[in-house]
């Protein structure tokens, strides 16, 4: 995955490369909240090329919280309510330049729009899709995705 990610993103705009050390402590962090059926790695003549990384959108939960904070007790009300989270969040999608003309990214997004269904979840929401990634917008609005916000990053010399 590491080495999908970066090479996907080389050539976006503001991207910062991850150094191996850093994906790795990124990554066991993730693995507390992780639910393999919701990371998708997809192979070409055995070689990993693509993956997509959804979560359980846990922000419902936590903006509930009594100023946020999970000790001493926000966890027993975390993990009351932690089973009526019925949204996933796509944290990530990365396609190695090489492959990103052949519609993987669709690919990913129906895979987890099926599991999705598999676990009950009933919205599913996408982030950092790039305003001008219109291949991944247009297989977005495909699968009958509507979209609610644009976040947009300007540049200015200073």
């Amino acid at each position: 995955m590491f080495d999908i990610y970066n090479d996907a993103f080389l050539h976006h705009f503001g991207f910062v490369a991850f150094e191996k050390e850093e994906f790795k402590f990124m990554s066991k962090d993730m693995l507390q909240i992780i639910n393999p059926k919701f990371l998708k790695i997809l192979y070409l003549d055995n070689e990993p090329v693509a993956f997509i990384l959804a979560l359980p959108n846990l922000n419902k939960i936590l903006k509930k919280l009594k100023n946020g904070k999970l000790f001493p007790f926000g966890i027993l009300q975390f993990l009351f309510m932690k089973s009526s989270i019925d949204e996933v969040r796509v944290i990530n999608v990365a396609v190695k330049q090489k492959y990103q003309h052949l519609g993987l990214g669709a690919v990913l997004y129906y895979a987890i729009f099926e599991e999705m269904k598999r676990h009950q979840y009933k919205i599913g929401q996408l982030s950092w899709v790039a305003e001008d990634n219109q291949a991944m917008i247009k297989a977005i609005e495909q699968l009958g995705a509507t979209k609610e916000n644009t976040y947009s990053v300007y540049q200015k010399a200073l």
